[in-house]
């Protein structure tokens, strides 16, 4: 009896246990797919406050050449760029590795912003960056922390 409880307990940590990491990894991947892609859809339709929701208030951000941005900055910025009636700012993403130990992850992220202004051709930009979110008091996974720099376009972006 007891050698088949072993076994059984052996046969789950070498069969069961891989898979079950497995599935928490595919698990945190449709996690921050899902609010990039609830992020992307706000700042592509102009909504503030959705898209200032994915920052949490003690934001660092950092972008090559750019002085350090908090979320007032941050939201300052976003109210500018919406604001402009005859210029369209539209992002897309891909999400290439998230790494999440507890309350907090990181996220490795290729972002891709295309500018359309009345009467030019349009601008398309590569950003490569890395996300530090933490999941707050009330539950909801928020950027604490970013690096991103701009590097020269290697690929058009996908639809997301």
């Amino acid at each position: 009896m007891n050698r088949l409880i072993g076994l059984s307990l052996f046969l789950f940590l070498v069969l069961g246990l891989p898979a079950s990491c497995a599935n928490k990894e595919q698990a945190d991947n449709l996690l921050f797919e899902h609010l990039f892609e609830k992020w992307t859809k706000a700042f592509n339709s102009k909504d503030l406050s959705a898209s200032m929701s994915l920052f949490s208030k003690e934001i660092a951000a950092d972008y090559r050449g750019v002085p350090r941005k908090n979320f007032d900055v941050i939201r300052d910025g976003f109210k500018k760029t919406f604001a402009q009636k005859n210029r369209q700012c539209q992002y897309q993403f891909k999400v290439h590795e998230v790494y999440r130990s507890g309350k907090f992850a990181a996220v490795r992220i290729t972002w891709y912003l295309r500018i359309s202004e009345a009467g030019k051709p349009d601008s398309i930009s590569q950003d490569e960056g890395m996300d530090v979110f933490k999941q707050e008091a009330d539950g909801n996974w928020r950027i604490v922390n970013y690096i991103a720099y701009e590097v020269e376009q290697k690929a058009e972006p996908k639809a997301n």
